[in-house]
């Protein structure tokens, strides 16, 4: 689960199953969100009052919260 550099990828956060996440880069950076469910390729999030869903394979790093 780790990276050419030696740091975990985001994936490995993927498969654990976690009831809220932190963005950790993008513009939704340091913004905690509620995980609603997830698919094969999606993660069904909210987002303040925002249902969003979330292709697991973007550039967005986040992490259990």
């Amino acid at each position: 689960n780790e990276n050419k550099d030696g740091f975990l990828s985001q994936s490995f956060f993927q498969d654990i199953h976690f009831n809220k996440g932190k963005f950790l880069s993008g513009p939704l950076a340091n913004i905690v969100f509620e995980i609603l469910g997830s698919e094969k390729k999606y993660l069904n999030i909210l987002l303040g009052n925002k249902e969003i869903k979330l292709n697991k394979n973007c550039d967005i790093s986040f992490l259990p919260a």
